[in-house]
């Protein structure tokens, strides 16, 4: 699932514990299985739901989505996934992502999953993802007790009113609204709804008609769920979500423990050179690895996680922004920020359509950033965090320091020769726009 405009965010405690139990007769998510289904390769969702860490209100709850995507043959496509979603009374949540359809070597179709457990009272995020690959069965723990601090009760849905043009120089202005539409019952349940829409006059020869994206959510407050959903986007298609077999009480505790062989790879000894927050770290230019001595959450005269900006896109891409997830400090590199970016095309790669880049986030130097042409947005708060995994070995070789539209093409030119050594086919052959 990816970006809708809506960041996660946190909701203090609600007490007491419902004992009501509300379920709907559809099919439920085995939470160990390789997700094998009817899914339509190249077909995905971009619908994001928010988690909100609540004590008090455990749930199990089925997501299902559909996807009806237009082909430029004129015909329609139709995707249906279903991923799993729970949250256990000390606000331990399972929030799961589908990457999209995909077949295996024998020719079935599964869904691709990464899943995330994140728990508010150790302080922790379990990944693992989801798939018949046994290459992929590490889950590593990372320990980020920053990532569940400070949190913010959203407003009122009915508050949710707000209306503003982003203008960057070289892209069409985009016009962004907000507004609240309503109340309505889901399951027994009362809920509030949420509308975001962006206008983009068209950039098309010839067409007078502007690009409308609407995004629609419905979420129950008081038990700080997201019952439904939908988007409308010329490119993506229509997709809904909705949550199936919901029921009211303390999940299995299985669902928050990876699958039977899985390897669960604590990540704190790496983290623990990395933890002061705002002291820069000494180090000699000799130290024979930098990614040792990494500073984590540093401070910075601009840049503030959950920023969220515009920036110079190439053409395909009008209309795409970036998050900054986190700020850090690296010894040959200096201040290094991570973001997501949303909204981007990358044709030459089997997916294709828009995707979210480098997911959970990837680095860039500030002077790469701040070359990219980028325009403050808006700074809701976050507390989505990336995956310092890999990073935190080899800090250097990873970090982009060109501007986010040169990183990525170079990621989508290195995608696109990945894929096409793993196929057998020429990776000379690929060419990015």
């Amino acid at each position: 699932m990816g970006q809708v405009g809506m960041r996660c965010v946190s909701l203090v405690a609600v007490a007491g514990i419902f004992s009501l139990a509300l379920t709907a007769a559809a099919q439920s998510v085995d939470p160990n299985s390789d997700r094998y289904s009817d899914c339509t390769p190249g077909v995905r969702s971009y619908f994001n739901y928010p988690v909100f860490y609540i004590p008090g209100v455990p749930y199990t709850a089925t997501v299902r989505v559909t996807v009806e995507k237009k082909q430029p043959d004129g015909t329609t496509v139709r995707n249906v996934s279903r991923i799993l979603s729970a949250r256990d009374s000390n606000g331990k949540e399972r929030y799961e992502e589908s990457l999209g359809c995909f077949r295996d070597k024998d020719g079935r179709t599964y869904d691709m999953v990464n899943v995330t457990i994140g728990d508010p009272v150790a302080g922790t995020s379990l990944q693992w993802r989801l798939g018949p690959n046994p290459q992929q069965k590490d889950a590593p723990l990372l320990h980020q007790p920053e990532a569940f601090a400070g949190s913010q009760v959203p407003p009122s849905m009915r508050e949710w009113n707000y209306e503003y043009v982003q203008t960057v120089p070289g892209q069409p202005t985009r016009t962004i609204r907000g507004e609240s539409i309503g109340d309505k019952v889901i399951h027994g349940i009362q809920v509030q709804g949420r509308r975001n829409t962006v206008t983009t006059p068209s950039v098309e020869q010839g067409s007078t008609q502007p690009a409308v994206v609407i995004h629609d959510w419905w979420i129950s407050t008081t038990l700080g769920v997201v019952m439904a959903g939908t988007s409308d986007d010329s490119v993506r298609g229509h997709t809904e979500m909705e949550l199936e077999n919901f029921t009211i009480g303390e999940p299995d505790p299985s669902v928050f423990q990876p699958p039977p062989g899985y390897t669960v790879r604590d990540q704190s000894t790496a983290q623990a050179a990395t933890r002061s927050p705002t002291r820069p770290t000494n180090s000699s230019p000799t130290d024979s690895n930098p990614c040792s001595n990494v500073t984590r959450h540093v401070q910075d005269p601009r840049f503030v996680a959950g920023q969220h900006y515009s920036y110079q896109t190439r053409p395909q891409d009008v209309g795409s922004t970036l998050t900054i997830l986190e700020i850090d400090q690296v010894p040959q590199l200096g201040i290094v920020l991570w973001v997501s970016v949303d909204h981007f095309h990358m044709p030459s790669l089997p997916m294709g359509g828009p995707e979210r880049f480098a997911i959970g986030g990837f680095p860039v130097t500030r002077d790469a950033l701040e070359a990219s042409g980028i325009r403050l947005i808006d700074s809701p708060p976050l507390t989505l965090v990336p995956n310092y995994g890999y990073w935190i070995r080899d800090c250097v070789a990873l970090t982009y320091r060109t501007s986010i539209a040169d990183a990525l093409s170079t990621h989508e030119l290195k995608q696109c020769q990945d894929n096409a050594t793993r196929t057998k086919q020429n990776p000379n052959q690929c060419r990015v726009p």
